[in-house]
């Protein structure tokens, strides 16, 4: 390996120590997740069913794309 890729990983793992370690993480308390309304899951299915982006749908109610489009796949069924 050249010099100077070994001088980069050193660079990048003294970037992330930065970040906690296994050790650490475990002895953090464990985020919970948020609990959605019946009534609010309808409408975020309601409209993605009427032509809604699902981003946009996601910044209309504050959340990330990925859990409007769990919220969608597992309530329009």
């Amino acid at each position: 390996m050249p010099v100077q890729q070994r001088q980069r990983r050193v660079q990048t793992a003294q970037l992330n120590s930065n970040q906690p370690s296994s050790k650490q993480a475990s002895k953090m308390p464990k985020r919970r997740k948020k609990q959605l309304s019946t009534e609010l899951k309808a409408r975020i299915v309601g409209l993605s069913e009427a032509g809604m982006a699902r981003s946009a749908i996601a910044r209309k109610f504050g959340m990330v794309r990925q859990t409007v489009s769990g919220i969608v796949t597992r309530f329009s069924e």
